[in-house]
């Protein structure tokens, strides 16, 4: 809710795991008020913020005026351009993030934070979409002369329950087909970083200008997999063998992206750091107390492939994966 007292906080994707996060935070410091936006104003989420106090809007990235409308005298906003299947489409991705950055600088906006992915062509001279789209937003961004700071998201820990849940093979053990190849990865848990998006937010002057990869943990798939393999007993999981290269030829609409992805992963992950992330928020969640909270929604998901012995061998669950974003 907005005082005259206090700076507006202007959340997109409200109703989100990162602006849900961020929104929280927010609400339990209470430097700032809040508004939170989404294209779905009148959805259950919604309507839950707005019992807790939140201003709850209407937007839609496509259309310039109404971006007017919710950024209008706000301090800071917090924007996550593109839904689940919109944001890989490169072109859409660009045209949204444009459009709200220059609605943010019409309102004179102070500080304006960005949920954004460095450049996969960068370093692997190979496109994936999703990276593009959000790199030459960042670029945009940072051209345009808005006070801006970009957190960039890596691979979200949430994948291990939805997009790449590991799948059963014949031994009776579960393989996790993230490939990796023995490499460190990246790991956030979108719900759980609104406090270091805050911290930006309260301390701009060391914040704006910068990109900021965040993190929650940084372990090769190998030992992500003995933790989860300890919370999920007697389910033993495993690390894939495949390579990127490998992934990049299964059978999903998105493999060669995310094949992509992963080799640039691969290549260089300099752009996330645990480090950084700590000293924005000491609490972060690493992947073991991630487990601890979602141990048995996995078990459930790992025994119904053991109940009804789906073996997986060619690996075909892939469609659909998504980072943090």
């Amino acid at each position: 809710m907005s005082t005259s007292n206090q700076r507006l906080i202007t959340v997109f994707g409200a109703t989100g795991s990162q602006g849900g996060s961020l929104i929280k935070a927010l609400l339990e410091d209470g430097t700032f008020s809040v508004r939170g936006v989404t294209r779905n104003a009148d959805g259950d989420a919604a309507l839950k913020l707005k019992k807790m106090g939140v201003e709850i809007l209407y937007a839609d990235y496509d259309d310039p005026l109404t971006l007017d409308r919710v950024i209008a005298g706000s301090y800071g906003v917090y924007v996550v351009t593109g839904a689940y299947i919109e944001k890989f489409y490169e072109d859409k991705e660009l045209a949204r993030g444009l459009r709200l950055v220059e609605a943010a600088i019409r309102a004179g906006v102070e500080h304006f934070v960005y949920s954004g992915l460095p450049s996969c062509m960068e370093v692997t001279g190979q496109r994936c979409p999703e990276f593009e789209g959000k790199s030459k937003v960042e670029e945009f961004i940072f051209a345009s002369g808005l006070p801006s700071t970009s957190l960039r998201q890596p691979v979200s820990m949430e994948n291990i329950l939805i997009d790449f849940i590991p799948l059963l093979q014949e031994d009776g053990t579960f393989v996790w087909n993230i490939p990796m190849e023995g490499r460190p990865l990246p790991m956030l848990n979108p719900a759980d970083d609104g406090r270091a998006i805050l911290k930006v937010f309260k301390d701009p002057k060391k914040y704006i200008g910068r990109r900021i990869g965040l993190a929650g943990d940084f372990k090769t798939i190998e030992e992500y997999a003995a933790i989860a393999s300890r919370h999920v007993s007697p389910y033993v999981i495993k690390a894939t063998k495949m390579t990127a290269n490998e992934f990049k030829k299964l059978a999903s609409p998105r493999a060669d992206d995310l094949g992509t992805m992963f080799e640039f992963l691969q290549m260089d992950a300099s752009a996330y750091s645990l480090t950084d992330t700590q000293k924005l928020d000491p609490d972060i969640m690493d992947f073991d107390s991630f487990m601890r909270l979602n141990a048995s929604e996995l078990k459930e998901k790992l025994k119904y492939q053991y109940d009804a012995k789906i073996i997986q061998k060619d690996h075909l669950s892939c469609i659909g994966f998504q980072s943090a974003n």
